[in-house]
């Protein structure tokens, strides 16, 4: 291994995995570093009980190695934590990536040399290296956001984080539980809670959308089928989606669909639980709000179908925002559950939730509860009693990992400086100032908005050819221009307000005390778009 290399990838999870596999193909040298003892990224550190993908995972897989995607096959349709991690584990080996994992190493700096034209990495352990070219595959998702209740230090109860999970999953029976938050890693771990727990008291403050697992084979048995015999079909579903998935999607608009004709694609895509088909349903979904109200109601009526009493079908279904644009989930047992005499969902919307010694304490103006420790008798008989609190609140999604990197461009300007309000970047990999360094899945990328496995590789092509290009040509700086920036921020900006996301409050979007303006993160014009501007803008 050469002194200085040619890239130093951050991050093992699938994007790092993708561009590693790409810079071996073209004899670049280059490691992986990632703080974790394995491969896997977020399917790694996410262990919780009922954590799996909602994402088909034969969509959601590497696919440029033919052998290996044709002798690997998924157990079902939606694998599990376990599966996806051995998984990459397994496609790490295939493609014998293990002399170039650096593993147990967590950067701390990053500092361009601007005489050299290279970067120094420093890690926590001490260590230190050069690389001319960097790239944070540091994950969309993958620093855990966990709220600062008031009172929290001195809670002597246990806490823990979906995304810190131990390694050693906790009994939790005959125990009682609060889990605050439900959102994606809320909904898979609450029915797995609920058939253990005493009692579950689930802490809602937005409710998420969720629509039931499949039990319907042949969709996943026809997946299968296309990727094995027809390899070159299934590629181009995938090239073409704008979600980067092999799942059918219209090419209608809603307002040009009778009412039974929209209901019954809405049938295929519920039985079927597909994600992207569901919001592929119209073409004019997120940029239309009666074709969007049309689908959220046919998906409300669906919801109000479970056995769940009125009152709480109506405190699950209290979504304002456009259909969709809030992440919908893939449910298993998640309503059942909330029906379940041992589990009790408290609305918290319009109330504050503070931590005291023995409690969480959950006030509204017309009501004043707590949540009381089994070992700690209440002094009132309204204190539910609980021995632990679960944090399923996500993640400082976008930008929380790499700004936990003190990152120093051209004439030490730090990147979170830069930043300041709002990340800017040139196509979710650039960042102006600050040459030869690379994102992926960053802000302004598709990422969270596709099947992200596919987008992965999309960007790992990108920026590979961009750095062997440069190799070849013996340059040794990449360097975004403003008017670059400009011409894509200002492209997204474009797309994104002619959609139902524009002015959305959810984890997409991002403010600040500097800049309390909500900012859209994700790119919204889907892959092939993405994949065609970034030609254009970046590489003309």
């Amino acid at each position: 291994m050469p002194n200085t290399l040619d890239c130093l990838i951050v991050g093992a999870g699938f994007s790092g995995i993708a561009l590693a596999t790409e810079l071996k193909k073209r004899n670049c040298t280059f490691l992986i570093a990632d703080q974790n003892p394995s491969v896997g990224g977020t399917w790694f550190t996410n262990r919780y009980p009922g954590a799996r993908c909602d994402t088909p995972t034969v969509d959601y897989a590497f696919h440029h190695s033919p052998l290996f995607d044709q002798t690997w096959q998924w157990s079902e349709d939606f694998a599990t934590q376990p599966e996806i991690l051995e998984y990459l584990q397994q496609f790490t080996n295939f493609e014998q990536l293990q002399p170039f994992l650096l593993l147990n190493t967590k950067l701390s700096d990053l500092t361009w040399d601007e005489k050299r034209k290279q970067w120094q990495a420093t890690f926590t352990d001490g260590k230190t290296l050069t690389a001319r070219f960097i790239a944070l595959a540091l994950g969309s998702l993958s620093k855990p956001f966990t709220p600062t209740l008031p009172g929290h230090e001195q809670y002597e109860g246990q806490q823990w984080h979906t995304a810190q999970w131990p390694d050693t999953c906790p009994s939790f029976r005959d125990k009682s539980i609060a889990v605050v938050g439900t959102g994606a890693s809320g909904i898979q771990i609450i029915p797995e809670l609920a058939k253990e727990c005493k009692k579950l008291y689930v802490i809602q403050r937005t409710p998420s959308l969720a629509m039931p697992a499949s039990d319907n084979q042949q969709a996943f048995i026809n997946r299968r089928r296309i990727r094995k015999t027809q390899r070159k079909l299934f590629l181009n579903m995938l090239e073409n989606s704008q979600f980067g998935s092999s799942s059918p999607t219209a090419k209608t608009p809603g307002t040009n669909m009778s009412d039974e004709e929209l209901e019954t694609r809405f049938d295929i895509c519920w039985r079927n639980a597909d994600l992207f088909a569901m919001i592929g349903i119209t073409t004019d979904l997120f940029s239309n709000i009666q074709s969007n109200r049309r689908v959220e109601n046919l998906f409300h009526q669906r919801l109000r179908s479970h056995s769940l009493s009125k009152s709480l079908a109506d405190t699950l279904l209290n979504t304002p925002d456009p259909f969709g644009t809030k992440r919908i989930c893939i449910e298993r047992g998640y309503y059942a559950s909330l029906s379940k005499s041992n589990v009790q969902l408290i609305d918290v919307r319009d109330s504050d939730v503070s931590l005291e010694r023995h409690s969480i304490h959950c006030s509204k103006s017309n009501r004043n509860e707590k949540l009381l420790p089994t070992d700690h008798q209440p002094e009132r008989s309204t204190g539910y009693q609980i021995d632990a609190v679960i944090y399923a609140t996500g993640f400082e999604a976008f930008t929380g990992a790499i700004l936990d990197v003190d990152i120093q461009g051209c004439s030490g300007v730090q990147l979170r400086d830069f930043w300041g309000s709002f990340p800017k970047t040139i196509a979710g990999i650039f960042v102006r100032g600050f040459p030869n360094l690379f994102l992926l899945q960053g802000p302004g990328s598709p990422s969270v908005l596709t099947n992200m496995a596919q987008s992965a590789q999309v960007q790992a092509r990108l920026i590979s050819q961009t750095i062997c290009n440069q190799l070849d040509a013996h340059d040794s700086v990449i360097e975004v221009t403003s008017n670059q920036e400009i011409q894509w921020m200002s492209h997204s900006q474009m797309l994104l307000e002619k959609t139902l996301f524009y002015n959305t409050r959810s984890w997409y979007s991002q403010k600040s005390n500097v800049n309390p303006q909500l900012h859209f993160l994700p790119y919204v014009g889907g892959i092939p778009k993405y994949e065609k501007e970034y030609q254009s803008i970046i590489a003309p």
